[in-house]
């Protein structure tokens, strides 16, 4: 609609030139014109509106609010699952300060290496009986289709809140677990050992002038020690455990969901 609107009020500014000069100028119509909202744009709209659109003002702002007095179900929209690693937009460093020798300099590349000794979440850890298989929700993501789905700005997105506090109560040391860095190929030695089990991400810390690259692989300058996976792995692993997470989500809660599909249907 809008493309029509400035292509029928460049006409009409260009057909004007034309009537007040007696020809167009040669260039005229690769120059660019200038329209006033106030003046131009907006009036254009409401003399011609019912010739750009079979729907009136009135239908079309009814049908924009509908969606926030009906919310719709949170089970039928999923969890985005980006393509590729990302950066996180957090800069503040949580852990204390460790330096290595010899520092770096620009140009240097260095690498970063978790540990995780196999535990109960890994798909190959081997248990000694099936009573000690631990919940689905220990190695998949959350599928967050049971939390509140809100609009905010035109976007929908699973209202969560964070409790930070029984997040680190809950934190458990990981025995042997290590994170060590390297400078061009050279291990730097370990930095931290023993760290809580969980879910790491990528993050650096920037300060003043400072750039940095990341690479996240499969292909590396200096490759990481034999066993190694690189982070871009994760995205294909995500993948597989979202969609799984869903699929279980989807059968554990079957009947409720099939009612509160028909109630939303029948409001």
């Amino acid at each position: 609609m809008c493309v029509t609107v400035l292509a029928n009020l460049t006409y009409q500014a260009i057909k004007k030139r034309a009537d007040e000069t007696g020809t167009i100028p040669e260039g005229t119509l690769h120059e660019p014109v200038y329209f006033s909202l106030e003046e131009q744009i907006i009036p254009y709209f409401d003399a011609q509106w019912e010739n750009l659109t079979s729907m009136t003002r009135r239908e079309l702002l009814e049908q924009e609010d509908s969606g926030y007095a009906k919310p719709i179900p949170a089970h039928i929209y999923r969890v985005v699952v980006h393509p590729t690693v990302t950066l996180s937009p957090n800069d503040r460093a949580y852990q204390g300060k460790h330096y290595a020798t010899g520092g770096f300099k620009e140009g240097d590349v260095l690498g970063c290496l978790i540990s995780l000794p196999s535990c109960p979440s890994d798909s190959e850890y081997k248990f000694d009986a099936v009573s000690e298989l631990p919940p689905s929700t220990s190695y998949l993501p959350p599928s967050h289709k049971d939390l509140p789905l809100i609009n905010f700005k035109h976007h929908y997105f699973y209202e969560e809140k964070d409790d930070v506090q029984a997040a680190i109560r809950t934190l458990q040391p990981l025995a042997g677990s290590s994170i060590r860095f390297f400078r061009n190929g050279m291990d730097c030695g370990d930095a931290f050992r023993d760290i809580y089990a969980g879910f790491y991400y990528p993050a650096v810390s920037l300060f003043q002038n400072a750039t940095v690259r990341c690479n996240f692989g499969p292909r590396f300058r200096f490759p990481p020690p034999k066993g190694a996976k690189p982070m871009s792995a994760r995205v294909e692993e995500l993948y597989v455990e979202q969609t799984l997470s869903d699929i279980l989500f989807f059968v554990e809660n079957e009947k409720q969901l099939q009612e509160e599909t028909a109630t939303y249907l029948a409001s």
